[in-house]
């Protein structure tokens, strides 16, 4: 069974009422994309700050990390007193510029920088999801490819993987074949691997889903 829950927070900007009533706790993954998205992922949610995402206000637009504002209550969406809903407003969910603006700021440590600029890919990237069609980066994605490559691990192999499909997006195919070449140790990795070199074999730099499905928890590894 799916579990919901909704937290209500008072915008540090205009005060006025947000909650995360769109965000699912415990479903499974049906659809990855070889970006590392997946259909979870509605608020591009990664790594460490999956707890404490960056959100717009609705109402005054402000970009607020979640977890830091004021909370005002938690409710439990399964039972029947929802009235305080009524008085908030689900969060806007940033857009690619939103990312990169925060970015800028430089209010962040390392490890929170990698995983934003991990959203910030799957932000531009949403406008090709499943459209077959190849619609040219902007400049400032680039950028935040090439600086988020530089930060991956390529002895860690998810790390590895991911500056794999990074090379393969900004058309560095021989780049890309030179670090997908080594074993990748896990047979769900393995599997990856060898969908995302066909895709370099044909130089294809879209973003695609992984063709196969297999039901994965959300829950992290005991």
């Amino acid at each position: 069974m799916l579990r919901f829950s909704t937290d209500i927070k008072k915008c540090s900007n205009c005060s006025c009422l947000i909650d995360n009533r769109e965000m699912e706790r415990g479903s499974l993954i049906l659809t990855r994309w070889t970006d590392g998205k997946t259909n979870h992922s509605v608020a591009n949610l990664s790594g460490d700050i999956r707890h404490n995402f960056l959100v717009k206000c609705p109402q005054c637009l402000y970009l607020v990390w979640f977890k830091q504002l004021q909370p005002v209550e938690s409710i439990n969406s399964f039972t029947s007193v929802q009235e305080p809903l009524k008085r908030s407003t689900a969060f806007s969910i940033p857009k690619f510029d939103d990312y990169i603006d925060e970015l800028k700021f430089g209010r962040i440590n390392v490890e929170s920088e990698k995983a934003l600029r991990t959203v910030a890919w799957w932000a531009g990237n949403d406008a090709r999801r499943n459209r077959g069609e190849s619609i040219p980066m902007l400049d400032e994605e680039v950028v935040n490819l090439h600086t988020l490559a530089a930060m991956l691990d390529v002895s860690i192999v998810h790390d590895r993987l991911t500056k794999v499909e990074i090379k393969r997006e900004l058309r560095l195919f021989d780049e890309a074949e030179y670090l997908i070449s080594e074993s990748f140790q896990y047979k769900h990795l393995e599997r990856n691997k060898l969908f995302i070199q066909t895709l370099i074999q044909k130089q294809d730099r879209l973003v695609r889903a992984y063709p196969f499905i297999k039901f994965e928890s959300l829950e992290p590894p005991k």
